[in-house]
């Protein structure tokens, strides 16, 4: 059950909860009445994206693919899917609470996206389009203390087509 918006949780714990949650495919449950939480936990249960890569229709449930001193990375594959290569949602996890941010940089191809034609990269939290990056691209993050950052990457049907 999502805890977002009780006393237990920061605003960052409260983003990787639901992060996670949408990783893992798991139920939506909320454990709170919307109509009397404090805006910005608010918006992190209706955030729409986060919200379709949990109910993606290919329910296939996220895994960790890294462990590494408190960073984490977990991924998940979901639509659309082109020829035999998936889009992904891909969650930058640091379990760290020294209240430093760390820095994480890896390549697409790293993370098992290998397209040829390339993924469309957008962070679902703060709304920045990457654009279209091949698989050799470094994405780098910045991952606040007990934070996350989840990011959707959309396989491209051809070599730099762009989004409708």
């Amino acid at each position: 059950m999502l805890i977002i918006g009780n006393f237990g949780l920061s605003y960052e714990q409260s983003k990787t909860q639901m992060a996670l949650w949408a990783i893992m495919a798991a139920p939506l449950m909320m454990s709170v009445d919307l109509r009397t939480i404090r805006p910005e936990f608010k918006a992190i249960l209706q955030n729409r994206k986060i919200i379709a890569v949990d109910q993606d229709p290919l329910g296939i449930q996220g895994r960790r693919i890294y462990k590494h001193k408190g960073i984490e990375i977990w991924s998940r594959p979901i639509t659309p899917i082109y020829q035999t290569y998936y889009s992904y949602a891909i969650a930058f996890v640091n379990r760290r609470t020294d209240g430093t941010p760390s820095d994480v940089a890896v390549t697409l191809r790293e993370l098992g996206l290998i397209s040829p034609t390339g993924y469309r990269v957008e962070d679902l939290y703060e709304e920045v389009d990457y654009g279209i990056l091949s698989p050799q691209t470094k994405i780098k993050v910045k991952v606040n203390p007990s934070g996350v950052v989840i990011l959707r990457a959309d396989v491209q049907p051809e070599r730099f087509s762009k989004r409708p």
